[in-house]
Parts: C-alpha cells; structure tokens; sequence
C-alpha cells in the first residue's frame, strides 16, 4: 500500500544522508560553514519527518477513514520533500567540493587566482556569503545554498586576468539574493507603470522582459562599481553580437537585456563617478563598441526607446548602492595615481592596470 511506499522511501533519503555525513565529515569544513550547517538543518528536518511518520504508523493502527489518513499521510510526504530537497543541496556540494579538490592538482593557480579575487570582492559587497570556485564550460554562479554558499563558475583558460572583473558581475547573484522585498517595491510599481503605455498584449511580455534584466542590470552594477573600467571594458568585449538592441518578442528569452541597454548602463555607471580624464583611459573602448552600436542600428527595432526606461535604472543603481562598500574613488587613485595600492584593492587594481595596459602580465603566476 501507499503507506508503505512512503516508508520505504525514508529508508533511502535516510541512507543518502548518512553516506553524504561521511562525505562532509572528510572535507575540511570548520563548525560555521554553511555547508555544515546544512547538514544540521537536514538533521533537523528528518526528525521532524520522523515525527510525523509516528503519528502516521499510530494512524494507520487505528483503521483510519480515508479522509484521517490523509490529514497525516499528505504532511509526511511533504516533510519528505523538506527532507530531499536539502539533501540535493548537499549532493551539489560534495560533488562541487569533490570537483574543486580534483582540479587543484592540475589548475591550482587558477583556482587560487579566482578565490583572491572573490575575497576581495566579498568585502565591497555588503552580505555574508563564502564561494567555492571550479572550472567548468564558462563564467557562473550556482547556489549551493542559496544566500550562503555559492559554486563559482570559471572556464578553462589562460588569461584569467581579464576574465576577473566579470566574477563582479556573478558575485552579483549573491547579491540579488539577498535582497528585500522593500528593496524591489519601487522598481516594481515603475515596471507596472511602463507596462501600462504598452498595447495590452505587449504589457505582460514588457513586465516579465524588465523583471528578468532586472537581475542581469543589477549584477552589472556590481561589476562596474567594484571593478571600475575594466568592467566596462570586458563588457564591450562580451557583448559583441549580432544584433546589441535585440527586445523579445515573447515570454520566452527574456532574460538577458539588450546588449546596447547593459552597455549605456554601465557607461553612465561610470561617468557620474569618474572624473573626466579618468574616463579618458576608456576612450577608444567607447568609440570602438559606438561604432559597432552604430553600424548594427538598421536593426533597431523601431519601438526600442520606448522600452528604456531611464527611471528604472536609476532605481536599480540606487538598489546597488545600498549593497556595495563603495571604493571606486580610491580604486581609481591608486589605479592612475602615485597612491600606495592598499591590500583590500590589490586583486582590482592589477586588473584594470593590466587591462588598461598601464602594466602587463603574460602569466598568472606573477601575482600570486
């Protein structure tokens, strides 16, 4: 019977968590990792299930009606579901750590290259969260615990140095995370009042179109106000399509903004706090990605300007700023200037030197 099937089913998420105890137990984890807190939770949820599988088996002794079985019988499988839920969060983590520990025999300096950057840029951002990086097809961010503990995508390659400024962008989504529902209530009533200057079948395609850029615009902030220019300057480089003012036309592919939006974005970013000769070192990484905006602007929809929205940009730079130990000012300083590079700006500041070609450096190893 079902009942039976509910048990047997305990049985298995019970032997998943006491051979991944034994995976944790390995890992050199101290008491407040988030990982080992995660495992504390899943204790606590499987004995809540256990709990309500008591009262199910004292239930089912008592020749229950059907509708007395099922006040029990539905909240023991959702506590299961408590329960499984989390342990795949700590499959993702024994398999991430598994992937870090292997990669470090051959890609080490990769690795501990990619860790110092997050580092420091953990202490800009103003949440409590610990990344793990690995190598994997491209540039990511994957919650393993979701405001805690976050596996950080990077590719394989020789050129991580120029790569940095976008852990800006994806250290973002930690960002994103953490926020409040009050930190979105303005950017939402904007949404819906755009929304309402559209035709009505437009308006829910405008709607779920900004509250996905939403995300990706806030994760730019945090790129170009942490890393300054060379956030710019990697974003013009990876933003280099076919088509930089594409809009959905359906629900579907939402998700990214148009090229050319992200790009006057982070622009502006920087030219409200960038003094004029500062912007100077940007020059010809603005002309040439103009002149790659300009030449691709036949295939402007005629309707683009409509769905920028200067207001909704403002609110999501101002909701950045709230989440940001801003240093951009001393970051330039000691970027252009004689200043001493101070210890929590010296990952960033090799960057945008390198990057700007005010230094360079052909391999990794030279700054560690």
């Amino acid at each position: 019977m079902s009942i039976e099937l509910s048990l047997e089913r305990k049985v298995r998420i019970d032997e998943q968590i006491s051979h991944l105890e034994d995976c944790v137990s390995e890992l050199d984890l101290n008491g407040e990792h988030p990982i080992t807190q995660l495992v504390d939770q899943i204790n606590e949820a499987q004995s809540k299930a256990e709990r309500r599988q008591l009262a199910l088996e004292e239930t089912v002794e008592q020749s229950p009606t059907e509708e007395q079985l099922r006040r029990v019988y539905t909240p023991y499988l959702n506590y299961l579901n408590n329960v499984e839920s989390r342990v795949e969060d700590l499959q993702h983590a024994v398999v991430y750590f598994a992937v870090n520990e292997m990669q470090h025999q051959g890609d080490g300096a990769r690795l501990r290259y990619t860790q110092s950057v997050c580092d420091e840029l953990n202490k800009r951002f103003q949440i409590e969260a610990e990344y793990l990086p690995v190598i994997w097809s491209a540039y990511a961010a994957f919650d393993i615990v979701r405001k805690d503990f976050y596996a950080i995508h990077i590719p394989r390659d020789n050129r991580p140095i120029l790569g940095a400024p976008i852990l800006g962008h994806e250290l973002g989504h930690a960002v994103a995370d953490h926020l409040q529902r009050e930190d979105k209530r303005n950017f939402q009533r904007r949404v819906e009042s755009l929304a309402s200057e559209f035709k009505p079948r437009q308006r829910e395609i405008v709607r779920t179109a900004w509250r996905e850029w939403f995300y990706e615009l806030l994760c730019d902030a945090c790129g170009a106000l942490t890393f300054g220019p060379a956030y710019l300057v990697i974003l013009t480089r990876r933003l280099l399509s076919s088509y930089p003012h594409n809009l959905p036309e359906g629900i579907a592919g939402t998700e990214h903004p148009p090229d050319e939006l992200r790009y006057r974005f982070v622009r502006q970013l920087l030219d409200q706090r960038l003094a004029d000769w500062e912007m100077d070192v940007l020059d010809r990484h603005i002309s040439n990605f103009d002149q790659h905006l300009e030449i691709s602007k036949e295939s402007k929809p005629t309707e683009y300007d409509d769905w920028i929205d200067p207001e909704i940009l403002s609110i999501i730079e101002t909701i950045s700023l709230d989440y940001i130990n801003l240093d951009i000012k001393e970051l330039m300083e000691e970027t252009l200037g004689e200043s001493e590079i101070s210890p929590c700006r010296s990952r960033r500041i090799e960057v945008n030197k390198h990057i700007l070609g005010i230094k360079t450096a052909d391999k990794i190893e030279e700054y560690h």
